[in-house]
């Protein structure tokens, strides 16, 4: 069994950090049973200024480490350099001073023999990520590319799409990279049993779920939401990251008609939000780029359709009739796309659940039968 040390910027019980933390929580319950994981991360959630009431965590999945600051840090990494034989050093992003820059370097330096590591770019390398501080941001990598900081690294990425955004924004060699899904969960049930209620429904249940920054374009979805002439219920999830861009949207909003309904529900623990994204119709995320998206895949893993941008890894949702993955420069395909769902019957309604549900459970098994190995 390999030892793999983990450094993450945030990790459970936190769950406002998105799909990062979400990554490395499923690559631990997932792979559990074959990798032996030590994670060393954040003692606190994302904007948090209290820290959990928790030092070091011991379960089944690994070991979990909660830090604090440089010294905090550098003592845990020799701590578990030093007790526990590892094999792979496995680091997220490439920005994060103190969980990806820092103990790149100190690996480096100290020349640990026998130890792989392997860097899971986590959408960092999209135009759309690196657009914000991009000379600050390719400084920095080139910096410790030029040094020798990134030879013999592997690049883990989750799609061809960020394969590509890898070799055509950073110039990494292709031979480095290795492009493994993510983790994922079994889907939460096995058959839609209860029918949807025959009654009328007085307005559908739209959720949007993401941190609120332009990236996941909310402002975008408002706009869509605009044209509708049925009532809508608008669900947003997610930590307010970016002030200045949640003001824009409060502004739309302030516009919008009386049929369509806002509601800021913030951001959920992980043990409440599938009870509370199950209420929903429909997920509708006018991203501007995803890696992966597991908020995409948690709903279809709940047995309800997604309405997406044609910029995420997920092109095949329209064939498959499980959602739709559309242009944002056609605003008008998306409201017609939401028009045409409030149109449909009960039993149409039934019907697409079943093949969302079908397609999650076929989507996570194909994922098992190819990536178990993918540390070793």
């Amino acid at each position: 069994m390999n030892n793999v040390l983990v450094f993450c910027p945030h990790f459970y019980p936190g769950y406002k950090a998105g799909g990062v933390l979400t990554s490395n929580v499923k690559m631990l319950k997932s792979f559990g049973r074959i990798y032996k994981f030590y994670v060393i991360c954040s003692d606190r959630d994302l904007g948090d200024k209290k820290p959990y009431s928790l030092n070091t965590v011991y379960n089944d999945n690994g070991v979990v480490v909660y830090v604090n600051g440089f010294f905090d840090i550098v003592k845990s990494f020799f701590s578990c350099m030093r007790i526990n034989n590892i094999d792979v050093l496995y680091l997220n992003g490439f920005f994060s001073f103190y969980y990806s820059i820092l103990p790149l370097v100190v690996f480096r330096f100290l020349r640990f023999k026998n130890v792989r590591v392997v860097l899971a770019v986590r959408g960092e390398s999209a135009s759309t990520a690196l657009s914000r501080s991009r000379l600050k941001k390719k400084f920095i990598f080139n910096l410790l590319k030029y040094f020798g900081f990134y030879k013999k690294v592997k690049f883990h990425v989750s799609s061809r799409y960020e394969f590509d955004d890898l070799v055509f924004n950073l110039r990494v060699d292709k031979a480095s990279i290795c492009i493994v899904q993510d983790p994922i969960s079994a889907p939460h049930i096995n058959s839609i049993s209860s029918t949807l209620c025959n009654a009328k429904i007085d307005a559908i249940k739209i959720a949007f779920v993401g941190r609120i920054s332009e990236v996941k374009n909310l402002d975008y979805a408002l706009r869509v939401l605009s044209y509708l002439d049925f009532n809508v219920i608008f669900n947003i999830y997610g930590v307010i990251e970016d002030l200045k861009y949640w003001s824009k949207c409060q502004e739309i909003i302030s516009h919008l008609p009386p049929n369509i309904v806002i509601n800021y529900k913030g951001a959920f623990p992980h043990n409440t939000l599938e009870a509370e994204l199950s209420t929903n119709d429909l997920l509708f995320l006018p991203t501007k780029g995803e890696n992966f998206g597991h908020v995409i895949y948690e709903f279809l893993s709940l047995g309800l359709p997604v309405l997406i941008s044609d910029r995420t890894p997920w092109f095949d949702l329209m064939s498959k009739g499980v959602g739709w993955s559309l242009p944002l420069d056609e605003i008008e395909f998306f409201v017609s796309t939401i028009t045409s769902f409030e149109r449909l019957s009960t039993y149409e309604r039934q019907c697409l659940r079943e093949r969302c549900l079908i397609y999650a459970w076929d989507f996570y098994n194909k994922f098992y039968a190819s990536n178990v190995d993918f540390l070793k």
